[in-house]
């Protein structure tokens, strides 16, 4: 079975111009976006639509998430038996900090702070300006932390974000799964 990567969008999804849509359509055959209602501020739904992708993937199978959908890995991670390779966790939100205090999110907190079960790689942005929130999770999770200057979040109207560097991290991750 050939390794996949699935795709844990942010709350509200992704449009066609966000950088994980930009890597989907340039990768059709290896990156599938998880199932899920993004839009729905419900834990236990993005679980069930990360655990759907991981049972149609295989073992082989890598994560990208983003947002809010990295705490929803996390929880995933901590009540599924099935194995996977890595994960890539970029802007994990602070849900103690605006705008998240602010929502009703449904099943997010407390965040699982266990070590992953996976080999796991965090990237924080100077931008985002969570650093050391990545740091604590980095620490919890034994995942390898990693910060860049931008993530490229916001794109400008009509724009397309691709964030190659962003890519080149993610495949560096992944590479021992998809070399055969």
């Amino acid at each position: 079975m050939a390794a996949t990567i699935v795709i844990v969008p942010d709350m509200g999804g992704t449009d066609r111009r966000h950088w994980l849509m930009h890597w989907r359509s340039n990768y059709p055959d290896l990156m599938r976006v998880a199932d899920y209602d993004a839009g729905d501020a419900t834990c236990r739904n993005w679980v069930r639509g990360i655990e759907d992708a991981v049972a149609s993937a295989g073992p082989r199978t890598s994560l990208v998430a983003h947002g809010l959908g990295c705490l929803a890995v996390a929880h995933w991670a901590a009540q599924t038996y099935r194995p996977i390779e890595a994960a890539m966790l970029v802007s994990i939100p602070d849900l103690a900090a605006k705008p998240f205090s602010q929502r009703r999110l449904n099943g997010f907190s407390p965040v699982p702070r266990v070590v992953l079960p996976f080999r796991t790689l965090i990237v924080a942005s100077a931008e985002d300006g969570a650093y050391e929130h990545a740091m604590a999770h980095a620490d919890d999770w034994d995942a390898t932390l990693v910060l860049v200057d931008s993530i490229s979040h916001h794109t400008a109207p009509k724009a397309r974000h691709t964030w190659d560097e962003g890519l080149s991290l993610l495949w560096n991750l992944v590479d021992p799964v998809l070399t055969p």
